[in-house]
């Protein structure tokens, strides 16, 4: 039973055996040296590799099939509370128990896609059956932002199908506008051909004229970075094209986020330099965004971007050393990631 866990914190390991006398069992296998090690200053101990793999081999010959299912729940459970999400995700996958899998990853993606942890989540959502994963928006939504970086044009078939789900349910305004604004950034990614964004476009001011509103703030300024981005790349000559610019504008200067700050002022940052050379709007916009350097870390995308970004306006200036400044900052942020 103590098998199931990836290593046995003996309080744990006590609630999954019923055995008061857990503890005192690993110490006593740890003393002489019996293929247990023990980690840190507290009571957890870890199998050695190859005798953790016999012992799951026993568990699968000595307990039936859903006796072994409601042990790997029950311990998945224990380890989520005891904040080992990866290990508890493990778990329910092994016990093919679906339902909590999906909340699981629900309720950790917007935490390890702003980490950029994508693979850990895309490897939960590929775990969900099929049926279970194209039934929800949500679960489609998700991952297409885990493969946004490393295949656009596949994420945006997981997005569109997101995005029609979101609106065939009509209930949840939210996953539609999120959805519609990564199937945008699907097209930025893969720099190749925009001309189906004129749909998008159209799309969207159909679902604005019909409700004018936004779920949040945080959604409002996503939109408008979405649809400035689409008009700049597809629709230049759009009149509308600068209200958009100074919505953008308007949420990068009072979002409280460095990282939001630093996505949404991305493009508009060029849109100031080489599109229009308003030089002087392009420098409020550095000077309000200013990632600090721990975004390299946390957000290295985005931070790699804003980068370049940055350099391309210190060149546009002629300001050599400080264009080689954010050219630097850039390479060493991608050598890190």
């Amino acid at each position: 039973q103590t098998a199931l866990l990836p290593e046995a914190n003996t309080a744990i390991a006590q609630q999954i055996t019923g055995e008061p006398g857990v503890g005192k069992i690993l110490a006593d296998l740890y003393r002489r040296n019996y293929f247990v090690t023990k980690q840190g200053q507290g009571e957890v101990y870890r199998f050695h590799p190859l005798f953790h793999e016999f012992l799951l081999q026993r568990a699968l010959d000595t307990f039936a099939p859903a006796q072994l299912n409601a042990l790997r729940t029950q311990a998945a459970v224990l380890l989520e509370a005891a904040g080992a999400s990866e290990a508890a995700a493990e778990l329910w996958r092994a016990a093919s128990n679906w339902q909590s899998l999906e909340a699981h990853a629900l309720k950790y993606a917007p935490a390890l896609t702003a980490q950029a942890r994508f693979q850990t989540l895309e490897s939960w959502l590929r775990a969900l059956p099929e049926t279970v994963l194209n039934a929800d928006g949500w679960l489609l939504y998700w991952l297409g932002a885990c493969r946004l970086a490393f295949d656009p044009v596949q994420a945006r078939g997981y997005l569109e199908s997101a995005y029609e789900r979101f609106k065939s349910q009509g209930n949840d305004r939210a996953g539609l506008m999120l959805a519609w604004c990564r199937i945008i950034d699907s097209f930025v990614y893969e720099w190749n051909d925009f001309h189906p964004v004129d749909r998008w476009i159209a799309e969207i001011e159909r679902q604005l004229a019909e409700a004018p509103g936004f779920p949040s703030l945080e959604i409002a300024a996503q939109i408008a970075c979405g649809m400035f981005m689409a008009l700049m790349y597809r629709q230049p000559q759009n009149p509308k094209i600068s209200l958009w610019a100074e919505r953008v504008q308007a949420a990068v200067l009072r979002h409280p986020d460095a990282r939001v700050r630093m996505v949404l002022g991305n493009q508009l940052l060029l849109y100031h330099t080489a599109w229009i050379g308003d030089l002087g709007q392009a420098r409020l916009l550095l000077d309000a965004v200013h990632p600090p350097e721990n975004l390299a870390d946390t957000s290295p995308l985005a931070f790699i971007a804003w980068c370049a970004m940055e350099a391309g306006y210190h060149w546009f200036m002629a300001e050599h050393d400080d264009c080689l400044r954010a050219v630097n900052r850039g390479l060493e942020a991608a050598k890190r990631s």
